[in-house]
């Protein structure tokens, strides 16, 4: 499988799509991280995290796994002892290690824009920082960021193989792929406030069938440490939402 993980890598190195999690980022980062004090800012540069781990399974992962269906490479594995299950177990890999290398570039580059004074209140004009270490001290939790993380990356993965065994096409699988980042940028409160969202029967409502906007809510009690007495639930509902979309992926998914 290690030789197979490399010829994957060696492969899509060369390829347009690599730039999109590196450049999807600076847009996030230089758009969307605002905030009146230190802590909305690091809020909101966790919600652009999430987003993130999200679009590694449902693009990076998913249109992978499109691009191999398509393609004759399956056909000449099926002539040799590589199992199926370990070209799918490769193409993880090699997402998560495009996510490794985006995460880092995102996280770098949000760190330079702040020290470089970039975020500025709109309230008083002072100069945001990124506050990591300040979490603690917002009365935060690095465990439960951690577990909204890793929520996210099942979320993000088991989302992206049943867009792949549903779609008949790429486009079809680009259109699911679209309207699932919409919705999701939409509901995690960076384009319309979380509390003008509340107040929006329709986006509640879609909101509770987006598992990425639940894994946010976890990451967001980590960041946060506001009191939420229906955290076991956001941590519950998004992982029983993946185990179903896998479920839907090994009734539906076909390697041709």
């Amino acid at each position: 499988m290690t030789a197979l993980y490399k010829l994957i890598l060696k492969t899509n190195i060369k390829s347009p799509a690599l730039a999109f999690p590196i450049v999807t980022p600076i847009v996030f980062i230089l758009v969307f991280v605002t905030g009146t004090n230190d802590q909305e800012l690091t809020t909101s540069f966790f919600k652009i995290i999430s987003i993130m781990l999200m679009q590694s399974g449902t693009f990076g992962f998913g249109f992978n796994m499109i691009a191999l269906k398509k393609s004759i490479m399956l056909k000449r594995i099926g002539a040799t002892k590589i199992r199926k299950w370990e070209v799918l177990t490769a193409n993880i890999l090699y997402g998560w290690t495009m996510l490794l290398i985006s995460l880092v570039w995102t996280t770098s580059f949000a760190f330079i824009l702040s020290a470089s004074g970039y975020y500025i209140s709109p309230v008083d004009g002072s100069t945001l920082h990124l506050n990591f270490a300040g979490v603690t001290g917002w009365g935060g939790n690095w465990g439960y960021i951690v577990l909204g993380i890793l929520i996210s990356i099942l979320v993000g993965y088991s989302i992206g193989i049943m867009f792949v065994s549903l779609a008949k096409t790429d486009e079809q699988f680009a259109m699911y792929a679209m309207f699932y980042l919409f919705f999701t940028i939409l509901l995690a409160g960076l384009l319309i406030n979380n509390e003008i969202r509340q107040e929006i029967p329709f986006m509640v409502w879609v909101g509770y069938f987006n598992p990425t906007v639940w894994a946010n809510s976890v990451i967001n009690f980590g960041v946060t440490g506001v009191n939420n007495e229906e955290l076991w639930l956001e941590i519950v509902v998004p992982i029983l939402m993946s185990f179903l979309a896998i479920g839907v992926s090994l009734k539906t998914f076909k390697w041709d």
